[in-house]
Order: C-alpha cells, then sequence, then structure tokens
C-alpha cells in the first residue's frame, strides 16, 4: 500500500462539508466557484513572480556579473 494521502477535489470537499441537498446545492456551487476562482488567481501570481525573478536575474546580470544567480 502507498502512503501517499488521496488530493480531494474541490466538489468531494464541498459534498462533505455541505451535503447534497436542495438547499445545500447553492452553498455547494458557490464553495466550488470561490474556490476555483481564487486557485486562478494563486496561479496568476505564481506566474507573475516567476517573471519578476527571471527578468530581475537578467538585470542583475547585466550589471553585476559576479552574483547574476540571485535574485
Amino acid at each position: 500500500m502507498s502512503n501517499k494521502t488521496k488530493k480531494e477535489t474541490i466538489e468531494e470537499v464541498a459534498i462533505k462539508k455541505y451535503g447534497t441537498g436542495y438547499h445545500a446545492v447553492n452553498i455547494k456551487h458557490a464553495f466550488i466557484d470561490g474556490a476555483k476562482w481564487m486557485e486562478e488567481q494563486m496561479e496568476k501570481e505564481q506566474k507573475i513572480f516567476g517573471k519578476r525573478c527571471f527578468y530581475k536575474g537578467f538585470d542583475k546580470a547585466e550589471n553585476d556579473d559576479t552574483d547574476c544567480f540571485t535574485a
């Protein structure tokens, strides 16, 4: 057996938390939509951060060849 834990989907967490009843459906969908939106925002921020570090490394390399690998 593997020691890895199964990664739950957003949908599975929402069903566990709010159930599947009629009233819970709207809450569940709001939870899922919010979690997906948050994930997208985090991915965008990671890309922006990565680009900044990448270009900062180039800038540092042009200005100071002795320490060009530290951003």
